[in-house]
């Protein structure tokens, strides 16, 4: 997967071509803060490349007070036990009711870089 060589020009091209009004504003707003285009680079990609974990996984690869963000969708195979915020494109539904109930925080992309542009404490897994 070509990620890492996409230059802000493609991705600005991808964006017309994506369909979900959601993830082009999403990718808009990560190019205009250099700590989140590495994530612009991420999401760019066809939706088929696009990252999916498992709430197990996430675990697996978090450490206490992290901001977790999945560049693509959280499904809900395992638990997380860590105190971490997680900030997906998309959660299933179940993930989400299974973040619910272990009161772990989560967000959408998009709103995690309204509120921390600077992309401070953030960790994106890949």
């Amino acid at each position: 997967m070509q990620v890492g060589k996409l230059s802000v020009r493609k991705i600005k091209e991808r964006i017309g071509r994506k369909s979900s009004a959601r993830l082009r504003e999403t990718l808009q707003s990560a190019l205009k803060s250099d700590g989140w285009r590495d994530l612009s680079k991420k999401l760019a990609v066809a939706r088929r490349k696009q990252l999916a974990l498992n709430l197990d996984e996430i675990n697996e690869l978090a450490k206490d007070g992290d901001v977790v963000v999945v560049p693509g969708r959280v499904l809900s195979q395992g638990m997380i036990t860590k105190k971490v915020k997680v900030c997906a494109f998309g959660f299933s539904k179940r993930a989400q009711e299974k973040l619910q109930e272990g009161k772990v925080e989560f967000a959408h992309v998009f709103e995690e870089i309204k509120t921390n542009p600077s992309a401070k404490n953030v960790r994106v897994l890949a």
